[in-house]
């Protein structure tokens, strides 16, 4: 009780204190995709749902996923241990929801966060690259990603991607932490890594080194203005991005 207590603290903290601090542009460093040790993945599945943080940006993304209202069949590329597509079929009973992730062991957690919550029936789990997208063309209706953009190794195939699988009409909602951010924010993500988080996530220095591989808002664009997307837009934020766009 008291660590929840003490995160969401320095959330209040961070968040009024932000404006005080220049933003800034480091250079971009590579990161892994998918979490594949037992271990991290066990630490980051507790983290993703406990930590006031995380739960507060699924609020966000679902509140921003509404204005759009999905239809039809959505997929979460990158789902982790998927507690977004619980927050999204709770939210969305309508949807048929399909979770996708890189690492067949965050699929293992999510297949066991979604059966212990008695909803096998409405969500699909699959292992799958977003550059390589196990689905037929023009088979879906929505695809969002949250926290995952800044694991793309090749983003303006990613894009590509996501176009083939879509219908015509479809839509995606992407939502990233922003390299170009302000310097609290990475003090803060420093702290939770390197002081909080278990050894498991320390030892991948996450989430710190999710903010270090993530994008800037202009690189991002670039990335839109070469795929076929003709409707795009970025949305930036305090210290992320949201990502719209229809095929």
């Amino acid at each position: 009780m008291i660590f929840w207590f003490i995160a969401g603290f320095l959330l209040l903290v961070f968040l009024l204190l932000n404006v005080m601090c220049r933003r800034q542009v480091v250079p971009r460093k590579l990161s892994f995709e998918g979490i594949e040790p037992p271990g991290a993945v066990q630490a980051f599945d507790t983290f993703s749902r406990l930590l006031p943080p995380f739960r507060i940006l699924r609020l966000l993304f679902s509140r921003e996923l509404k204005r759009y209202s999905p239809q039809g069949t959505l997929v979460d590329a990158g789902c982790g241990p998927g507690y977004l597509i619980l927050l999204i079929a709770r939210q969305f009973p309508h949807l048929r929801i399909i979770g996708v992730d890189i690492a067949q062991s965050m699929v293992n957690a999510a297949t066991h966060n979604i059966a212990v919550r008695g909803l096998t029936e409405r969500i699909d789990l699959r292992q799958g690259d977003i550059h390589k997208l196990p689905f037929k063309a023009k088979s879906l209706d929505f695809i969002v990603s949250t926290l995952a953009l800044h694991h793309w190794e090749r983003p303006s195939k990613a894009f590509r991607e996501i176009y083939r699988v879509l219908k015509p009409g479809g839509q995606f909602l992407i939502f990233d932490f922003r390299r170009d951010t302000r310097g609290l924010v990475y003090w803060f993500l420093w702290f939770i890594t390197n002081r909080i988080a278990p050894k498991p996530l320390r030892q991948v220095q996450e989430p710190f080194s999710s903010l270090q591989s993530a994008y800037t808002v202009a690189e991002v664009q670039d990335f839109l203005q070469d795929s076929p997307f003709h409707y795009r837009v970025v949305k930036p934020s305090v210290a992320w991005m949201f990502v719209h766009g229809k095929r």
